[in-house]
Order: structure tokens, then sequence, then C-alpha cells
């Protein structure tokens, strides 16, 4: 469920963002960076995020990644209310895609770490099961962003995602089980 959701983040965007630059009168030029630099932080964190994981438990990161997802996503809504001075929106859009980025690393290396050292006789099946959930995640959530954001305006896609990130921070503090940081890869 948390991949499913953390690659909700990198697609939800997709519909709706470019029209949203044009209103503020951003050049189109700046769509592709906004988008990139999400991998760009995934690229630069992931192994960042593995050397580190012993250190400070996947719960840890895993908690710490959805929380930081669901800020940045509150973070990104944030960002209209500058349409009327670009060089601060389009700080605020890198900023908070980058951060996107961040969190998605930290979720998604925890979920393949606890995947490879606690299902090891299942291991190729449930990284498949994981696979899917990042595919069904760029799938869905455009569909889901441009839903809400033709409904309901700017805001309520991450309103909406930033909401369903803090409640499933909630449940992985509560109820992932704390011997998934005792496992050994």
């Amino acid at each position: 469920m948390v991949t499913f959701l953390s690659n909700c983040a990198y697609a939800l965007i997709a519909p709706f963002f470019p029209l949203e630059l044009k209103r503020a009168g951003i050049s189109k030029e700046y769509v592709g960076p906004i988008f990139s630099v999400y991998s760009v932080a995934v690229i630069i964190c992931s192994p960042l995020i593995g050397l580190f994981m012993k250190k400070y438990s996947r719960r840890s990161f895993i908690q710490f990644g959805l929380i930081a997802m669901s800020l940045s996503m509150f973070g990104f809504s944030f960002a209209s209310y500058f349409n009327d001075n670009i060089p601060v929106f389009l700080a605020i859009s890198l900023t908070t895609r980058f951060i996107q980025g961040f969190s998605s690393a930290a979720i998604q290396t925890v979920c393949f770490s606890i995947s490879a050292a606690r299902y090891r006789e299942n291991q190729a099946k449930v990284i498949g099961l994981i696979e899917m959930q990042v595919g069904i995640g760029l799938t869905i959530s455009p569909v889901i962003g441009a839903f809400l954001y033709g409904n309901f305006g700017y805001k309520a896609p991450f309103f909406f995602f930033g909401s369903l990130f803090a409640i499933i921070a909630l449940f992985v503090r509560f109820f992932l089980p704390k011997e998934v940081d005792h496992v050994e890869s």
C-alpha cells in the first residue's frame, strides 16, 4: 500500500500542473525540471537511505518518508499562493518535488529491504507485487489528480494525498511490526 501511494505522488500532477504553469504565465520549459527533480532526489537519496537504514531502522525511515511526503503535498498546494511571483512559485515547486522524491526513496527503499529480508522464500513474488503497486500508483494517480483538480481546484489533490500519507504514517507507526527492524538483509 505504501509503495502504491508513494508512486501516486510522482504522477499525480501530470494532468493539471502544466495548466497551472500556463495560467501563472510560467514558461512550459519549467515542466520538465519540476518533474525531473523528483527522480534526481530518488537517485541521490536511495543509496544514502540504504546506508543509514540499519542505524536508524526501517520503521523510522518509512515513517519519516510518509510524514515528509505528507508535508510536501501540503507544501505543493501552498505554491498556488505565489502564482503572481514566479521565482517563489518555482522555488516552492522544485523544493517540494525534491522532498517528494526523497520521501519516495525512503518509502520504497524500506519496502524493498523488508521484502528482501523478510520474505526470502517468496522474494521474487513479493518484489513482483511491489512493482505492481508501482504501476498501479503511476496509472491511477493522474486520473485521481485530474478528477480532484477538475472538481475541487488546484489544492484538492494535494490535500487529499497529503492527508492519506499522514493517515498511513500513523498506521505504520502503530501497526508495522517492530521485528522488521531486526530482520537481516
